[in-house]
């Protein structure tokens, strides 16, 4: 019996959101990765169920990783590297006269 796919996927998405926030920040990875395999041990557990468990725990995963993609995604880093002509809040940076 393997693990529900959806679980999986939104675990390593939910970690690996967080490692390049951390990273980004310089900020220590060793709680996110923790974290992940908390996350992981007690989504595998109610997998463990079956049935309509284990469906309700993959769409909680998947919601849960969209909500931190969502939230703590470096938005701020990827809009510097597809512009780098704004300043972190988004703006354009004043012109100067």
């Amino acid at each position: 019996m393997a693990v529900n796919k959806p679980i999986v996927i939104g675990t390593i998405g939910i970690v690996g959101v967080g490692i390049v926030n951390a990273a980004t920040k310089h900020e220590p990875i060793t709680p996110i990765v923790m974290g992940g395999y908390v996350i992981a041990l007690l989504a595998s557990v109610v997998d463990l169920a079956g049935g309509q468990a284990s469906t309700l725990m993959g769409g909680l995963v998947m919601l849960t990783f969209l909500s931190v993609l969502i939230t703590q995604g470096p938005w701020d880093a990827i809009n510097r590297i597809v512009n780098p002509n704004t300043t972190p809040g988004g703006a354009p940076p004043p012109t100067k006269r």
